[in-house]
């Protein structure tokens, strides 16, 4: 998306004009839309189901994210087979590695506006010269699909110096596991209680390459969804509501949880403090744990390190936050309007309403959530598989500006 071709502009009326103007069309041209980057598979091995002889695992992954327009110019990444979730009667036949690397969402290529855009970015070298910085400084590039994190490192280094330092928004999922054993792909690479899934060592490189020089990055969007292993008894049927967690009142036991210390904060974050002077900081946090104060800490942490125009850390002490608690069990959708303070270990709330909801409808409602500023496809697709593994999870919005100050 970011080689320019080499035939010449001729006579373009376009290009006869003076540049302030043909600024100003490719401004009102390009718009300001998300644009998703997928992973795509370029090579899997072949493989047989043990009975019955039908397609496998990873040629099935192959089918589901096929790579559609050619190769060339891209970054790859692979995968060991052993770190995917294989079953176990699918046996590999003439590799164990899956070998992949990132396309745009096949349905954006296919509409308008962004198929003319990207015909734009293609006429001359003149032309894609001139559009190439409006085009990046306007979209918000999101990696919100499987394999986020290797895809978002190879797109972003594809990048020619000009279009990397236009980028300005981006979108980007971490999935992390509480709990879980270790895997391959998981940082850090360490018998830590908390990781972040299929990094495949991409993950500290991704930071530094937004923390560079080349990149001046205003706005960050993590989508984190975080995921407990219980190790004793079952799952709580709901989890506790702001009351409940900072006067009591929540009756389930917490030993079903884990004995791990949960308010440390996990080591994954700091490759993201080297990246600063944002202006906006966006995270939504998706939980399954019945504790919260671990996650406000670290997005305070988060908002304190990463936000630009504040003159000492210690200015941003509190958060404002969007709360919602969703259980299957109960059908009930409880939400809260929030305030952290994490010197004092304060907090204040305004309860709404709990909402019932008969059957699995508490799913579509808390799926078609309208607030939610990611993707509402994305949004949905984690509210599914959240529902489907757990019997409750909350929902956290944290919106954040850095200061003028």
């Amino acid at each position: 998306m970011s080689t320019a071709p080499a035939s010449p502009a001729g006579n373009s009326p376009l290009l006869q004009l003076p540049r302030e103007l043909r600024n100003q069309i490719y401004g009102y041209l390009l718009g300001a839309e998300v644009i998703t980057i997928q992973c795509a598979v370029t090579k899997a091995p072949k493989s047989r189901v043990a009975v019955g002889g039908e397609i496998g695992f990873c040629e099935a992954l192959y089918q589901k994210h096929k790579l559609t327009y050619p190769l060339a110019h891209r970054s790859t990444w692979a995968v060991p087979v052993n770190n995917l979730a294989v079953p176990a009667d699918d046996f590999q036949l003439d590799s164990s590695t899956v070998h992949m690397t990132y396309q745009i969402d096949l349905s954006l290529r296919k509409t308008s506006p962004l198929a003319l855009e990207l015909q734009l970015l293609g006429v001359c070298q003149q032309l894609h010269a001139e559009v190439v910085e409006v085009f990046y400084s306007k979209k918000t590039f999101s990696f919100t699909s499987a394999f986020a994190i290797p895809a978002a490192t190879a797109f972003l280094g594809d990048r020619s110096t000009d279009a990397l330092g236009s980028v300005r928004s981006l979108e980007l999922r971490l999935e992390e596991a509480l709990g879980f054993p270790l895997l391959e792909g998981d940082y850090p690479k360490t018998n830590e209680w908390s990781v972040i899934r299929d990094t495949y060592g991409y993950y500290p490189r991704l930071c530094e390459l937004l923390a560079s020089r080349w990149v001046s990055l205003r706005k960050l969007s993590l989508i984190i969804e975080s995921r407990a292993m219980y190790y004793r008894g079952t799952q709580p049927q709901t989890l506790p509501t702001m009351k409940q967690l900072f006067e009591g009142g929540y009756e389930e036991s917490h030993t079903s949880w884990s004995n791990l210390e949960q308010s440390t904060l996990a080591s994954w974050i700091h490759p993201l403090f080297k990246v600063t002077g944002l202006r906006a900081l966006s995270v939504f946090w998706f939980m399954t744990s019945p504790t919260i104060q671990r996650e406000l800490d670290t997005v305070l942490l988060m908002a304190q390190r990463m936000l630009g125009g504040r003159k000492q850390t210690e200015d941003l002490d509190e958060l404002i936050f969007r709360s919602h608690v969703v259980s299957k069990f109960s059908h009930i959708m409880e939400g809260s309007l929030a305030w952290y303070n994490s010197d004092m270990r304060l907090l204040r709330w305004q309860e709404d309403n709990p909402e019932y909801y008969p059957d699995s409808s508490v799913l579509d409602r808390a799926s078609d959530d309208n607030s939610q500023p990611i993707d509402a496809h994305v949004y949905h697709s984690i509210v599914q598989t959240m529902f489907e593994r757990y019997n409750a999870f909350r929902i956290c919005r944290f919106e954040l500006e850095a200061s003028d100050g």
